[in-house]
């Protein structure tokens, strides 16, 4: 798929309701493309799109996180510690995770939300 990204006119409030903002949303259908292109790299990606949930997943809704690097902990003892950064403490954070597929005019897309998102 091949086009550009639409420019949606944004109104602020107070003084700023004179003024015209603008900011780009990408269509799902042209992430989906980049994704089977493999054009991704192991870095996340980021990008505004205006879409509806079609699914959410309910198998795994939270995590024991690190309460440093908020990468998963495994229970050890009384306590906790992470993998990732060696960290041990006797208590850990927990952190909201929602997996939902979204779908526009032009495609779907699973993607994860994690605090304060999910």
């Amino acid at each position: 798929m091949t086009g550009k990204f639409s420019e949606i006119p944004l109104i602020a409030g107070g003084e700023q309701a004179q003024q015209e903002r603008k900011f780009q949303l990408t269509p799902l259908g042209m992430i989906s493309d980049k994704d089977e292109a493999n054009e991704f790299t192991e870095t996340p990606s980021y990008f505004s799109t205006i879409a509806n949930v079609t699914f959410f997943s309910t198998k795994q809704m939270y995590y024991q996180a690190c309460k440093k690097c908020r990468r998963k902990v495994v229970e050890e003892g009384e306590g906790f510690k992470c993998n990732s950064c060696e960290w041990e403490g006797k208590t850990c954070d927990v952190r909201f995770v929602a997996t939902l597929k979204v779908a526009d005019a032009t495609g779907e897309l699973w993607v994860t939300c994690y605090d304060p998102l999910a």
